[in-house]
């Protein structure tokens, strides 16, 4: 997309397309292969300080639904299906998942797409201490 600039809360973006905090955004891989498709920005994975969020994504489940409200196979999706999903967190620790993100936003800002950062919460304490190393470390930037 050219010419599609957004503007939300002061934050510039090349479109509006967004991808938000999924799997896919959940590696450093996955957050380079949004950036390279295109996307106007990134919203990483959620992470938090529980570790029992973290295994949550062990369990995660996940269907496709037919637009006549049928949930369909593993596997048999179709195209216009709905997906439903509850995952979980990314699976790393705070001092990794920042060096994810670091190198995320190393990648997106030569393209002029931000990566975000996300924090589920838990502890609000342990989520303002997350927050501020989100700030404090490489992904914080001007575009």
């Amino acid at each position: 997309m050219t010419g599609c600039k957004a503007t939300l809360g002061g934050l510039v973006t090349a479109n509006p397309v967004w991808v938000g905090s999924s799997e896919l955004t959940m590696t450093r891989e996955g957050l380079i292969t949004c950036i390279d498709a295109g996307a106007g920005a990134v919203v990483a994975k959620s992470v938090n300080e529980s570790a029992a969020a973290r295994r949550q994504l062990e369990i995660a489940d996940y269907a496709f639904i037919s637009d006549d409200g049928q949930v369909r196979p593993t596997g048999s999706a179709r195209r216009g299906d709905g997906l439903l999903n509850r995952s979980g967190l990314a699976q790393v620790d705070l001092e990794d998942w920042l060096a994810t993100l670091a190198a995320g936003t190393e990648h997106g800002a030569a393209r002029g797409c931000p990566v975000i950062g996300s924090i589920t919460l838990g502890d609000p304490t342990a989520a303002a201490r997350i927050g501020q190393a989100m700030a404090g470390s490489a992904i914080r930037r001007k575009l």
